[in-house]
């Protein structure tokens, strides 16, 4: 089937992609309104 290093590189790139996205979501995401500071 795939040679053992290329499963290894693929889950690398992919590990690698994760965390970039997570960084640029926590970035560019808008804030979790609180809700006690919601107006009533």
């Amino acid at each position: 089937m795939f040679p053992n290093n290329k499963i290894i590189d693929f889950f690398s790139i992919c590990d690698d992609f994760r965390k970039v996205f997570d960084k640029t979501l926590e970035q560019k995401a808008i804030p979790n309104c609180d809700s006690s500071k919601k107006r009533k």
